[in-house]
């Protein structure tokens, strides 16, 4: 009995071999394939590895977030925009008065006389040092007015001061610093500084402008000043020194325009070409 079991085990062994190894074979084919995947697997994954292990760090720099300068040039345009009134209350370029003579058509405490140049046409009054100069006028400046004249800085050899006063008074005193009315006074220190002062009652005004365009050595300089209400512009060769909303008191009458060189020989400081118009 035992040995006929053992026969019938190692036949039905026999028969099943062949599908055993087909099957093995099967089972290797498919652990060959899963192999040779994952290697190929592997070799893609080093690919990238080494592909980002050799790629640098780079920053992106946003053009609008960049806030270094880049020095660009600005042009900056302007307007004169200065016009006087149309009718002309005073005028005098000194063609009436002749040679070495001092103008009818001024008040002085001190001298001075009409002389011309070389260099430039019409006559100029040469003025004196502390001297005071004042225009006159019937009834005085209006309350709104411009004031233009041409001025001339020569030989200069020390420092010079041009003080240009406008007062409430019609009794033509010489005060270039009154106490008892109200005035406003600029003073064009030589080179290029500029002081406003006002004065009305407790009200006091101080300022300092400066100005590239005034010329003191021997150039004709251009100063035009307008007043109306309570503003104050003035300009020198065109270029706007001053211009101040509260400088004047608005309730009165600044009737009075005149003017002090303070200088010292052989500097001479010239004017000429006034005109003082009503707004």
């Amino acid at each position: 009995m035992h040995k006929h079991a053992l026969t019938y085990a190692a036949a039905l062994l026999l028969l099943t071999a062949p599908f055993c190894s087909k099957a093995q074979n099967t089972v290797d084919q498919v652990n060959n394939t899963a192999d040779k995947v994952n290697s190929t697997v592997d070799k893609v994954g080093g690919w990238f590895k080494k592909k980002n292990k050799n790629k640098k760090d780079t920053t992106v720099v946003n053009p609008a977030n960049n806030t270094q300068a880049t020095g660009t040039n600005i042009t900056i345009n302007s307007n004169y925009d200065f016009t006087p009134g149309s009718t002309v209350i005073f005028e005098d370029n000194f063609d009436s008065t002749h040679i070495g003579g001092f103008p009818h058509k001024w008040l002085t405490n001190g001298s001075g006389e009409v002389v011309t140049l070389d260099q430039y046409p019409g006559k100029w009054l040469n003025t004196t040092n502390n001297s005071v100069y004042i225009p006159k006028i019937k009834g005085g400046i209006s309350k709104d007015f411009t004031v233009e004249f041409d001025v001339i800085v020569a030989n200069r050899s020390s420092s010079v001061t041009f003080k240009m006063d406008f007062e409430d008074a019609l009794n033509n005193n010489y005060d270039i610093y009154p106490s008892n009315n109200a005035y406003l006074q600029v003073r064009l220190y030589d080179p290029n500084n500029l002081y406003l002062d006002s004065k009305n009652g407790n009200k006091d005004l101080n300022t300092n402008a400066s100005t590239n365009t005034f010329n003191s050595g021997g150039k004709v300089n251009h100063i035009a000043i307008r007043k109306t209400g309570e503003r104050f512009q003035l300009y020198v060769n065109k270029e706007k020194a001053f211009d101040v909303n509260k400088a004047f008191d608005g309730t009165r009458t600044y009737s009075t325009f005149k003017f002090e060189s303070d200088l010292s020989s052989p500097t001479g400081l010239l004017v000429s070409n006034f005109k003082i118009t009503q707004l």
